[in-house]
């Protein structure tokens, strides 16, 4: 994830992702977060950002927080209209805040999503291991979310084995 403004102090971060040269056949996906989401008007410093990504063939993903599945539907479903008026050119939404035991709201959201085209990606973070249903509701799931010497000597406890690896994420920084 990429939370941070294109210009001023970050600027030569969001320059060395646009300088960044993924090996053949490598998807890169980037999460942009103007506003905790897309706020209420077009950034135009996002939007031209998101057209550089665009051109490098970078998979572009709005952010939206859920609140742990506390954030009233709608207002999800709003943001996600929002971005496609206002960024119209994203390839999909990163769910933030997900949480297990929720499946029939994050099916919702998806479902919202996937009315507006089947081609958007849906990334869920639930940022910990799921039960493999949650495979059936998003597109890729981050199922670990932690710091690098943490992960080091990280070990799963659910067996995804049977998941596909490109619909399996983790996010270590």
């Amino acid at each position: 994830p990429l939370y941070s403004y294109p210009n001023g102090q970050y600027a030569s971060e969001w320059e060395k992702l646009l300088s960044f040269k993924p090996k053949p056949n490598a998807t890169v996906i980037v999460v942009i977060n103007p506003n905790n989401g897309p706020g209420n008007q077009a950034d135009n410093v996002f939007v031209e950002k998101i057209n550089q990504l665009k051109s490098k063939n970078f998979k572009v993903l709005g952010y939206i927080y859920t609140n742990y599945s506390n954030r009233d539907l709608n207002e999800v479903k709003n943001d996600v209209d929002k971005w496609i008026t206002l960024y119209g050119n994203i390839d999909g939404f990163f769910i933030d805040e997900a949480v297990n035991g929720k499946s029939e709201y994050y099916r919702q959201i998806t479902d919202y999503i996937k009315s507006k085209s089947q081609n958007i990606l849906t990334i869920g973070n639930i940022g910990t291991e799921v039960t493999t249903d949650y495979f059936n509701i998003f597109d890729k799931i981050v199922i670990a979310e932690m710091p690098y010497q943490q992960f080091l000597n990280y070990s799963l406890h659910y067996d995804y084995s049977k998941i596909e690896p490109q619909n399996k994420c983790v996010i270590v920084y």
